[in-house]
């Protein structure tokens, strides 16, 4: 299945799973932009970078849960994915982040949901 298929045909979902699927950021982008209303995306194992987390960071408003576990996300696009007011779950899990960012995403973290670095 396309990701041009997941979005034009399936834009009424909420959730989606394609992790381990070797999606790239423009198919992710496809998907992104097909469903904006997504409330949980797991995308680990894709080859996922900062395109695709900045995307996500500005446009997927109504983000509850994201697992992206082993992509290609930067410190700085993981802080900004952290800070998504609605976000209440979050594994980074396998990504190359500083200790830094790890720490300033476990502060905005504090009380807020479950995280996983």
């Amino acid at each position: 299945m396309t990701c041009r298929l997941i979005g034009g045909s399936l834009g009424y979902i909420t959730t989606l799973d394609i992790r381990g699927n070797k999606i790239t950021d423009e198919g992710i982008v496809k998907i992104i932009h097909s469903i904006p209303d997504l409330k949980s995306l797991m995308i680990s194992e894709c080859d996922a970078t900062d395109k695709s987390g900045n995307e996500i960071a500005d446009k997927l408003s109504s983000l509850e849960m994201l697992w992206s576990e082993y992509t290609s996300f930067s410190d700085d696009v993981s802080i900004r994915i952290a800070q998504k007011p609605k976000l209440r779950v979050l594994s980074l899990a396998g990504n190359k982040l500083s200790q830094k960012a790890i720490d300033k995403i476990k502060k905005i973290w504090n009380c807020k949901g479950y995280i996983m670095l």
